[in-house]
């Protein structure tokens, strides 16, 4: 066995794991499990949200790598997989853990129009859950759409998710309020709340609160930071619309 084989695919597992929004405690416990099943002792891993630490020991050698960690998105079905493979292990040799693991990379994701369907069927299900009427919910499938084809377009471009989603924001607050001036909509408030759902940090607060009480506060305190920074983005680009609609002369 090569030791400092399974180090690397160790730190790719976890760096996979951290990108798809996975919990730190989880990426820890994945990275040892996976050492621990082919012989190597003593490991220690240290994982933030912008980075992995790892060093084992095998047959008296220590064994290290850091790893930066620089894009994240939302991936449940790769969490699961990876985690899976990694009690797995145990009864695969490295060269299969390795096939397996590149397989899961492999793994097509959902397709672009499955995507932002299904973000506008999520915008229509809130525009009906918040008191909208038909048209309302009609009218904010049509943003949530939109809105998640420009946040993929974006992101493809990696333009900073601050900016994407401030411009997502403004938008949709500028779309709701025409609707309302153009008498499509009957309130612009459950058009762009329901619409704003798609941008809102549920993930990170989540994984926030589960850090932070797993004790692990540093990684705790970067998830807050990074969903405080989401929603004060989400908050200027609303301001920024009504901003702008209100110096056109508009009525708010």
């Amino acid at each position: 066995m090569n030791p400092n084989k399974v180090i690397q695919l160790a730190i790719k597992a976890g760096s996979l794991l951290l990108e798809s929004g996975a919990e730190t405690y989880r990426v820890e416990d994945t990275i040892v499990r996976i050492c621990n099943n082919y012989e190597m002792v003593d490991t220690n891993c240290f994982c933030t949200q912008t980075g992995i630490m790892l060093s084992s020991i095998y047959d008296g050698t220590t064994y290290s790598q850091v790893a930066r960690i620089s894009t994240r998105s939302t991936n449940l079905d790769r969490i699961g997989k990876i985690n899976q493979l990694s009690r797995d292990a145990r009864i695969l040799n490295v060269e299969q853990f390795e096939s397996q693991l590149n397989h899961i990379v492999e793994t097509k994701t959902y397709s672009l129009l499955t995507n932002v369907l299904f973000a506008g069927i999520c915008t229509f299900g809130f525009a009906l859950l918040f008191k909208g009427t038909w048209i309302d919910a009609l009218c904010a499938f049509i943003l949530g759409v939109i809105v998640r084809y420009c946040t993929l377009l974006f992101e493809a471009k990696e333009l900073n998710s601050f900016f994407t989603i401030s411009m997502s924001a403004i938008f949709i607050t500028l779309s709701a309020l025409i609707f309302e001036q153009i008498h499509l909509i009957a309130n612009r408030n459950t058009v762009i709340i329901s619409t704003i759902m798609l941008l809102v940090p549920g993930l990170a607060i989540t994984n926030a609160i589960r850090d932070s009480i797993a004790g692990d506060l540093v990684s705790g305190t970067a998830r807050g930071v990074e969903a405080l920074l989401i929603a004060i983005a989400v908050a200027l680009g609303s301001g920024i619309a009504m901003t702008i609609w209100i110096s056109l002369g508009g009525m708010i």
